[in-house]
Order: structure tokens, then C-alpha cells, then sequence
């Protein structure tokens, strides 16, 4: 059975005759298909504007049901890719003989007594919980696989972003002075080939207006009763800017780790200086450091190097390995659940469309037969997809069977166009979910 075929649910009176007799002349006329009896008990009938009314909610509800049980398919479909792995109907049995064999599942739908609304709305229920479920399931699995593709995006260096733990062993790093005192600062320049000469040629005079060199004279002229005087050479009036250079320690370019055409290098800059503090009277004001790290990295950003402070944790070193292969197990175990619950949800599902089929049959066949609701329900599985030359066959056969239906063909023949929706007998078309082809 092709899961893109076209199958029919079709429902034919059998008064004056017996369901025997009307269903050999459903098999000896209806060519190239297959007929398989669906024996539907005893529902309850109801009234006629009960019936009405059911009738339209039918069609939504038929909707809204199938499309759950297409959205479990897909997503099945979507995780398991080998063919022979195919969902199937309660108890594992393929949607094709649960179809060909079906019968009614009194343990679960209990129909005695019970307003067809009521079977209906149970169907809704357990569907729409289904539905939730699957919801819930397919987030999760979204999320640990966009945990996934966040930290293989780790594993692929950046040296403008990545965390040095993740591409920089502690061995490398233990090779290096990387300094962090009160004084001196260990800055990371991202460089590429192409710039690499150049930066090695120019990099001790990166920012040569930051750092400040001037002092006091400490020289044959200092006298120390004019410590802290307001004359220019103590005290706050003192420029410790009045002689500039850059911050950077020469020869303090290390190379330390390549990747592809990007190169990373280590240098040693000034980490800034003291004010001395003064007094205003009796007040003494406190002295300030003033940090040459932020000017340094803006300085480098201007001439196109990006400057990154060195922070390293041991402790997180080559772990990024181990987070992708944790972040690959939590997928597989999500992944496994989730294909767990369609295979396992999805025979109810679909057992519940089935079933709402069998009802949606009889309340058409009450309301356009009558009572009392003698009719025999076959399912028909064409052997050709020729859609048109299925349903011909069929008015032809009801219509020597019931030539009161015939009649009626003939009339909506007249008034209607050739719409296949407007059959003379009860007819209900669908395609299945979860068939091998």
C-alpha cells in the first residue's frame, strides 16, 4: 500500500437485501480494488438536530486530528532516516493491516449509552494531549541541539572571541611569563600575516602619548623643604605628563599560538601610574592610579589589531572537547526519546483518527439514509492511482445496487459540477501516515 494513495470509507444502504449480498456486489463491481468490510457497532443515534450539528463539527475536528497525526510522522521521519523504520498502529501492527483488519476498540471507546459527542470529544482529548506532548518533546530537542551547535561553534578558533581555554593548552601557557602585578600587564594582539611585519617593526610605539614619564628633579637642585610646595616641581601643580612615550616593555613580543593565517602575540605593557596625593590645607587628598590598559587597547583597535587582557583558567583547559561530546550525548539521548515517544504515541493517535472516521461514516450515513442505520462500511484500497476511474466504478456499482442513489447522482449531475466531493453515497477520503511504500 502506497502511504500517497488515495483510500476510500464508503457506506451503502442494504435494505430490502443483506449485508452479505450488497457487499459481494460492491466486490463484483468496483475494479482494481480491494474491498475490507468495517463492521461499526451499535452507535448511539441521537437527534436529528444533534446529528446536524455533530456532522459540522466533523469536518473540523477530522482536520485538526489528522494534522497530529501527520506532525508525529514528520517528526519521526525527520530523525529516523532508514526505511525500514516505519510507524505503525496499536499493539505494532502495520497501518495497513490495522486498516484492512479494523475493528472497533470497545475497550477504549465505550459507546454504550454514550452521546456520539462524547466519543468524539474523548478522541479530541487524548489527541490534544498528544499534541502537547509532542510540543513539549520537540523543544527540548530543539534546545539541546542548538547547545550543540553553540559549542561547535567554540570548537571553531576565533582568536578575536574564543576563550583562550579553548584553544590554548596550560602547558603552552606555563612556558610564557603572562604577568598580572601591580606594575606591569601581560596584553593579547590578535595579528594576521599580513600585518605581522609590520606590527613587529612598530608595536614598542603603540601609543606613544599614553604613558607618563615625567618626574620630579631628584637632582643636585632637590631640596627637600619644598616637597609638596605648589611650585611647579612638587606638590599638585607637578605634570607627571610633561614627558610622554609608549606603555610598552620592548622586545616583549612573544608569538604564542597560530591559526590559519591569524597569529597571536603576547606583549608587555606599563599597567599606569600613581598620583602622589597633596594637601589643601589640612586636608590631605588622596593620590589616584591612572590605568594606561584602556587607552592601550583603543590605540591598537585604531591601527586594526584587536587587544585582548590575558585571563587563562587551568582548571577549564581542553575542556571544550568534552563539552562537545557531552552536548553530542544529551542530542542522542533526546533524540532517542523523542523517536521513542512516536513510535509509541503515534498508534493511538492514529487508531483515534480511524475510529473518528468509522463515526464521522455513521452520522452521514443516518443523515442521508435514515433509520434505521442498516449499512455496510467498506474500506477500499484502489490498486492504481487513477482517482477519477475509482470513483466512477464506484457510482456505477451503487447505482445498480441502489438505483435510488443513482437517481440522485443523476440529479446532482444537473446542478453540480464535477466535484468528487459531491458523490451520491457516503464517501470519505484520506491517505494514510506511517505506511511502508
Amino acid at each position: 500500500m502506497d502511504k500517497n494513495q488515495q483510500l476510500y470509507l464508503v457506506s451503502v444502504p442494504y435494505r430490502d437485501s443483506t449485508p452479505e449480498m450488497t457487499l459481494a456486489g460492491l466486490q463484483a463491481g468496483f475494479t482494481n480494488c480491494k474491498l475490507h468490510r468495517f463492521e461499526i457497532p451499535s452507535l448511539v443515534v441521537g437527534t436529528l438536530d444533534s446529528l446536524m450539528s455533530l456532522s459540522d463539527d466533523l469536518v473540523k475536528v477530522n482536520v485538526s486530528v489528522e494534522n497530529v497525526v501527520r506532525k508525529i510522522e514528520r517528526q519521526f521521519n525527520d530523525l529516523v532516516t532508514t526505511e525500514h523504520e516505519v510507524l505503525r498502529a496499536t499493539n505494532e501492527t502495520p497501518v495497513e493491516t490495522f486498516l484492512r483488519q479494523f475493528t472497533w476498540d470497545y475497550a477504549r471507546y465505550r459507546y454504550q449509552g454514550r452521546p456520539l459527542g462524547d466519543l468524539v470529544q474523548q478522541i479530541q482529548s487524548t489527541v490534544g494531549k498528544a499534541d502537547e506532548e509532542l510540543k513539549k518533546q520537540a523543544m527540548v530537542y530543539n534546545e539541546k541541539l542548538q547547545a550543540l551547535a553553540a559549542v561547535q561553534r567554540k570548537k571553531t578558533i576565533n582568536l578575536n572571541t574564543s576563550d583562550f581555554e579553548d584553544f590554548l593548552p596550560a602547558t603552552i601557557v606555563t612556558k610564557f611569563d603572562f604577568l598580572d602585578t601591580e606594575y606591569l600587564k601581560t596584553m593579547v594582539l590578535v595579528v594576521s600575516s599580513n600585518a605581522e611585519a609590520e606590527f613587529l617593526r612598530t608595536y614598542e610605539t603603540f601609543g606613544e602619548d599614553i604613558a607618563s614619564y615625567g618626574a620630579p628633579d631628584w637632582g643636585a637642585t632637590f631640596n627637600p623643604t619644598n616637597l609638596g610646595k605648589d611650585d611647579g616641581n612638587f606638590g599638585p601643580k607637578f605634570n607627571r605628563g610633561s614627558v610622554k612615550g609608549s606603555p610598552v616593555v620592548p622586545r616583549s613580543a612573544v608569538k604564542i599560538h597560530t591559526e590559519g593565517d591569524v597569529h597571536l602575540y603576547a606583549i608587555t605593557i606599563l599597567k599606569g601610574h600613581y598620583e602622589c596625593g597633596y594637601f589643601e590645607g589640612n586636608d590631605f587628598v588622596q593620590g589616584k592610579f591612572v590605568s594606561y590598559v584602556d587607552p592601550f587597547k583603543h590605540v591598537c583597535r585604531d591601527k586594526r589589531f584587536t587587544c585582548r587582557e590575558f585571563n587563562f583558567d587551568p582548571s577549564k583547559a581542553g575542556g571544550l572537547e568534552s563539552q562537545v561530546e557531552q552536548a553530542k550525548w544529551d542530542v542522542q539521548q533526546t533524540l532517542t526519546t523523542l523517536v521513542r515517544w512516536c513510535r509509541s504515541h503515534f498508534g493511538e493517535v492514529f487508531s483515534g483518527w480511524i475510529h473518528l472516521k468509522v463515526i464521522t461514516a455513521f452520522v452521514e450515513s443516518v443523515l442521508r439514509y435514515g433509520l434505521p442505520a442498516e449499512v455496510v462500511t467498506v474500506f477500499v484500497e484502489p490498486s492504481l492511482r487513477r482517482e477519477k476511474q475509482v470513483e466512477d466504478s464506484m457510482i456505477r456499482t451503487i447505482g445498480r445496487l441502489r438505483p435510488e442513489l443513482a437517481v440522485v447522482a443523476q440529479e446532482d449531475d444537473e446542478e453540480k459540477d464535477d466535484s468528487t466531493d459531491s458523490l451520491p453515497f457516503v464517501c470519505l477520503k484520506f491517505g494514510i501516515a506511517g505506511a511502508s511504500n
